[in-house]
């Protein structure tokens, strides 16, 4: 209801951080799954991953920055590729290669409108890597990426609109129930 995913009803938002997780949005509303476990994409089998280890975390990336010897910060790494630094550019490729394989996943089963990349990773410099590896290997599927435009925890930030939307929901539904 704000930022990059504002008038879509239909959006992903891929959080890289501590681990990889998705927020999803199916006709405008929030997709908990039946348990509330939906949206747990990190563990996605995928060509570069163990079984049960996730695909891609936020110590991943910084642990691929400090063996190319760059800054082990997100910021670091993206201010590094922004002004066209070899090292940080293949860092983020080889990032985006993890990530696409979790975005084609999920656009074959759900087709968002949009996927949003946010988190302390989301940053813009990631998007045209992302757009290239998925040029390259998604075939057929059209994927529109865009880069988190909430500031200040959008994670936190959702789960409190999810939160007073729930309160409405339970406060007129007990109204309307009850009322003589």
């Amino acid at each position: 209801h704000e930022g990059a995913g504002r008038g879509v009803s239909d959006v992903v938002l891929l959080g890289l951080g501590d681990g990889l997780g998705a927020g999803v949005v199916l006709d405008g509303r929030l997709h908990r799954g039946h348990a509330g476990g939906a949206g747990e994409v990190g563990f996605l089998p995928g060509p570069h991953t163990v079984p049960g280890a996730p695909v891609m975390t936020g110590r991943d990336l910084l642990s691929l920055a400090a063996a190319a010897g760059l800054p082990a910060s997100a910021a670091g790494v993206s201010e590094l590729a922004r002004a066209g630094d070899v090292r940080a550019l293949r860092v983020l490729e080889r990032v985006a290669g993890r990530l696409a394989v979790v975005i084609a996943s999920i656009t074959l089963v759900i087709e968002p409108e949009l996927v949003v990349i946010g988190g302390p990773f989301g940053d813009p410099a990631l998007l045209e890597p992302l757009r290239s590896v998925l040029r390259r290997d998604a075939g057929p599927l059209v994927i529109s990426l865009a880069a988190s435009a909430v500031p200040d925890d959008p994670v936190l930030r959702g789960a409190l609109w999810q939160a007073r939307l729930l309160a409405r929901e339970a406060a007129f539904t007990t109204a309307v129930a009850t009322a003589p």
